[in-house]
């Protein structure tokens, strides 16, 4: 599947957990978790924010970091995008190409 394509597979239970809390996300006040998910943070400053000047400082090492961040967060988005669950669509529907994930 798509994660494996991007060598990412290793990474399925982060990726079952990143659908989970997208699912609690949207139940809202519905949701048993309400309280704890909006208490998470709203943004974050990781390496594939950063822009091209910023990633000019990383080492090495944090670059390889930096790659496979990248990897995971493009296939884990490509592959939330094909589930059929609807209320999965509907916050792509209201997403401005995938925000909900930069965290």
């Amino acid at each position: 599947g798509i994660l494996q394509k991007a060598d990412v597979y290793d990474y399925k239970p982060e990726f079952l957990l990143v659908v989970r809390m997208l699912l609690e996300h949207a139940l809202g006040e519905k949701s048993n978790y309400h309280v704890w998910v909006q208490s998470l943070p709203s943004t974050f400053s990781t390496g594939i924010w950063m822009d091209e000047f910023e990633q000019s400082f990383l080492t090495k090492d944090s670059r390889v970091v930096l790659d496979l961040q990248q990897r995971q967060y493009d296939a884990f988005f490509k592959a939330a995008q094909t589930l059929s669950d609807e209320r999965i669509q509907s916050i792509f529907a209201k997403n401005d190409g995938g925000t909900i994930f930069q965290w």
